[in-house]
């Protein structure tokens, strides 16, 4: 049971004094009670160093996901977040996601949970979105012990859970509450590790520092094997720690944003770490995305341990922490060149609760996943295309929830020429897999496109996630010309006068 329940009486007397208590605690302010310093910190103390050996006793291993699963990414559609209380972030921060998702609070007790509550209230927080899971916690690091979340080959959503890399036994348990509390199946997968030093892309390749490997007794062939049969991860991008941190977690300097785009962190060159950063960066530019592409790399600048990569991503919004620096509207410049579209929202955290290099907005908040998303999985074109009258783009949808698709809603939107947008309806090839047709006109050069779909859950999805601002375009090589022909055709008979290459 994760709720906190007690059978000891309480006398008239203290009764009285814990109902004055309570109202005194209700009656302050907003910043008096979000203070509260109650957590372990984000690194091992000197007395958890003498406790390592109890890292994972609590952990439940179970066998893994049958079948082919998908690791699913932060960037895709959310119903949620999880964050922890007492808060080490700010009140306008939980107003500001609880606008557009659940807010899902972990709360100590029913006490806490009324402190939480009058705090929200008191802040303009969407009380309707929130909800509150009853659990003991060691920390506020929601995402180093929050859940990895998986969807299986029945479109299930679940959750794998890990040894967290902490001899902490409540945050450790979290994954099992939260698996309880959305009633999703939790697998269990031996491996040390956590969430502030992994990240992924929904299509089977994800990122670490080389911790990951120091914790697992540098058994890569055993980290690889877990990870693949728990996550189905092909590719494991492992890198140094550029920063040379205690906790040496990748969402403190990079972060994926998109497939194939990544946020890294730059220095000055004056900086004793500028080296490592820019061998980071040069080793992603130097990898291939699973679109098949080199991987954009955008760069942010923090010459003073600024954490501008410790943000979070939740659905058209990117929430970035700021730190009342010279360097934050760069910080936001920097997002909104790599994501266009998104709204990007900076919040400052003041107080002995606040940001720093190593712990920041992305530490304190875990991302919940629509567990009922209508997911469109494309491989966009990106080489240029050799000259035809029309092109065949073709995507995966698939209702999440099971919901029927609505036919009608299914079109391919594009433009030519970076002209006006046009559409045209889609058409099934196989079960979950339907096309659009582009036809091109004579002077076409450039063709952009997005999908777009909805289901009778009341669901409607673009791809990209951000529709039209995100929208990918390929070129038209008019240099080469492709020639469809039936069997037994001969170009004998029938001369071509042409400059085209066939």
């Amino acid at each position: 049971m994760n709720s906190v329940t007690s059978s000891s009486s309480v006398s008239p007397v203290s009764y009285i004094w814990l109902v004055f208590l309570f109202f005194v605690m209700a009656s302050m302010p907003v910043h008096a009670q979000v203070t509260e310093i109650e957590s372990l910190p984000k690194e091992l103390t000197e007395e958890e160093m003498t406790r390592l050996h109890e890292i994972g006793l609590h952990f439940q291993e179970t066998p893994p996901p049958e079948g082919r699963v998908r690791n699913i990414a932060e960037y895709e559609r959310n119903e949620g977040v999880l964050i922890r209380w007492p808060l080490w972030i700010p009140l306008d921060l939980v107003a500001a996601m609880s606008e557009h998702v659940m807010v899902t609070t972990i709360v100590g007790s029913g006490i806490q949970r009324q402190s939480a509550q009058n705090a929200y209230q008191q802040a303009g927080v969407t009380m309707e979105n929130t909800n509150f899971l009853i659990a003991p916690t060691n920390s506020v690091w929601t995402r180093d012990y929050g859940p990895f979340y998986i969807v299986d080959e029945d479109h299930q959503v679940g959750i794998v859970d890990f040894k967290y890399n902490r001899p902490r036994p409540a945050d450790d348990q979290i994954p099992q509450a939260m698996g309880e509390m959305f009633d999703l199946p939790v697998y269990g997968m031996n491996l040390v590790h956590t969430g502030g030093n992994y990240m992924t892309d929904g299509w089977q390749t994800s990122a670490s520092t080389d911790l990951i490997w120091e914790e697992n007794n540098d058994n890569e062939q055993f980290v690889m094997e877990q990870m693949e049969s728990y996550l189905n991860t092909e590719t494991y991008h492992v890198t140094i720690d550029p920063q040379n941190s205690s906790i040496k977690h990748i969402d403190t300097w990079a972060k994926f944003l998109d497939v194939d785009k990544i946020l890294i962190a730059r220095v000055p060159a004056s900086h004793w770490r500028y080296e490592e950063h820019e061998e980071v960066a040069e080793y992603f530019a130097n990898q291939i995305s699973p679109w098949g592409t080199p991987y954009q790399v955008f760069r942010v600048d923090t010459p003073n341990g600024q954490p501008y990569t410790n943000s979070l991503i939740v659905n058209e919004r990117v929430y970035v922490p700021l730190m009342n620096s010279s360097w934050d509207d760069a910080a936001i410049a920097a997002y909104e060149e790599a994501l266009p579209g998104y709204e990007v929202l900076g919040f400052t955290n003041p107080g002995s609760t606040g940001w720093n290099s190593s712990d920041a907005l992305h530490c304190r908040v875990k991302e919940i996943p629509d567990r009922g998303m209508l997911y469109i999985s494309h491989l966009p074109v990106i080489e240029p295309q050799p000259l035809k009258d029309s092109y065949e783009l073709v995507a995966e949808i698939i209702p999440y929830s099971g919901a029927a698709l609505i036919e009608e809603s299914l079109e391919l939107y594009y433009s030519l020429n970076e002209g006006e947008w046009q559409s045209v309806p889609l058409y099934q090839k196989e079960e979950h897999s339907w096309a659009g047709m582009v036809e091109i006109e004579h002077d076409t050069e450039t063709v952009t496109y997005y999908f777009s779909a909805a289901d009778a859950s009341g669901r409607e999805e673009t791809w990209p996630l951000i529709g039209e601002p995100g929208a990918r375009t390929f070129e038209i090589d008019r240099t080469t010309l492709t020639v469809t022909y039936p069997a037994g055709w001969s170009l004998a008979g029938i001369p071509v006068e042409t400059d085209a290459t066939f």
